[in-house]
């Protein structure tokens, strides 16, 4: 592989769609981010002693969160900026601004009024000792608990009024506002 399709990923627990892209060789992790908490200034921190102790830079990084996302692109000289890819997760509003202005990529969405409706029956069946459907085993280093997973959207520059705007997560007037 060539220097085009390095990347740098934040510690993830699930990477079943970018697992098969290492073992073909279509990207390569440059390194492997661990992270005490998933803050901005902790990211920002880890991706500017990459980038100073590297000779490597990466085209994308991987965030787990909206976050690390924007403290890998304050991290950024501005000659990468708006040419790595920057992936994020949460649709935050300072990540959909990014997206907006072509600094981060994009971001995963995932619907809150889905998943609280969810949350809420699935709380009452527990506590009615009823039987969950639809889980699935999640495992982190040692630890494997049960989850169910809905499926997330990817939000990009393109469709970021069909998904988080019409759905209410976010008002154009608050995205278009320069604070």
């Amino acid at each position: 592989p060539d220097s085009d399709n390095n990347a740098l990923l934040f510690k993830q627990g699930q990477m079943n769609v970018l697992q098969p892209l290492i073992d073909k060789g279509k990207i390569k992790i440059t390194a492997t981010l661990t992270m005490e908490d998933w803050g901005e200034i902790g990211a920002l921190m880890k991706v500017d002693e990459f980038l100073y102790t590297s000779k490597q830079k990466p085209a994308a990084i991987i965030a787990s969160n909206d976050a690390l996302a924007s403290g890998s692109i304050q991290a950024l000289p501005a000659d990468m900026r708006g040419k790595t890819v920057i992936t994020g997760q949460d649709a935050d509003l300072t990540a959909l601004k990014y997206i907006i202005a072509g600094t981060q990529s994009m971001t995963i969405y995932k619907p809150i009024k889905p998943l609280a409706q969810l949350a809420g029956e699935t709380a009452i069946k527990l506590a009615k000792g009823e039987a969950v459907a639809n889980k699935t085993k999640m495992t982190s280093e040692n630890v494997t608990v049960d989850a169910i997973l809905l499926d997330p959207i990817a939000v990009d520059k393109l469709n970021f009024k069909e998904t988080v705007v019409k759905d209410g997560h976010v008002s154009l007037s608050e995205l278009m506002d320069k604070k």
